[in-house]
This record gives structure tokens, sequence and C-alpha cells, in this order.
């Protein structure tokens, strides 16, 4: 029997697939990114050419169009198995990226302007803009902005 996680959606496997291509990469350079106490860009800037980062982005504007939370976890998984830190700052940025995806989705099912939502979106794609999201850093509080 294995238990071996899967993506259970097309867009899931995209996502997963542009995931596990990037591992190797990943783990070769997490030692010395560690050793060094930084984030590589490197793997960063090839989250974005391989669409990874885009993964929530809607298809029409050139994303993967996941939907699925699973599948989100697979691959978020996936890229741990490369280099831990990496994913764990790539999620924060899909969980935004996610949020902005569902209210353009929204906007465009009511009919309202949803130009101010895909300009980001676009972006993304465009591999111009990640998201930083400081929801675990000790003392920040989104309920509360300064």
């Amino acid at each position: 029997m294995s238990f071996e996680l899967k993506a259970k959606t097309e867009a899931g496997e995209r996502f997963v697939e542009a995931s596990q291509g990037l591992i190797n990469g990943f783990r070769e350079r997490a030692t010395q990114a560690d050793r060094d106490g930084l984030m590589c860009q490197e793997n960063f800037k090839e989250l974005q050419v391989t669409r990874a980062a885009a993964a929530f982005v809607p298809e029409s504007l050139g994303g993967f169009g996941l939907k699925s939370i699973h599948d989100w976890l697979v691959g978020t998984a996936t890229l741990g198995r490369g280099d831990g830190s990496t994913a764990i700052a790539i999620n924060m940025h899909l969980g935004v990226s996610r949020g902005l995806a569902l209210a353009y989705e929204y906007a465009i099912r009511k009919g309202r302007p949803s130009e101010s939502l895909a300009l980001p979106l676009g972006e993304i794609v465009a591999g111009r803009m990640l998201i930083c999201a400081t929801a675990t850093e000790s003392g920040t509080d989104n309920l509360h902005p300064l």
C-alpha cells in the first residue's frame, strides 16, 4: 500500500510536476544557503520561470488555475524535498496570490471591475512579482496593522 500524496486535479498535477523539476537544484543550493543564513534567490527565480509561483493564478491569465488545497499541500511538500526554507517562503506567497485569484474570479462572476486584481496576477505570471506575507514572524499582527 502506498501512502504517497498525489495531485487530484490537472492544475495540481502541473504544480507538482513543476515542483518536482526544481527539487535537485534546490537541494544542491540548500546547504550553502543555510550556512550563509540567506534565502537562495535562484530558487525564487526558478519558481517564477516554471510558473510554480503562479499556481493559483487563473489559466485565463497564464497561471495553472490551482484551486485544490490538497494539491497545494502536495506541491509545497514536493518543494520541501529540495529546500524546506524555500517551500515555506513560497507558501506564504501562494496563500496571498490564492486570495487575489479568488477575489478576481468573484469579481468576474459578479460583473464587477477586475482590472486592479488582474494586474498583480499578471505580474506574478510574468515573473515580476512575489508577495511577502509576514504572518508568522514574531511581533506581526495582521489583524491590527499599524
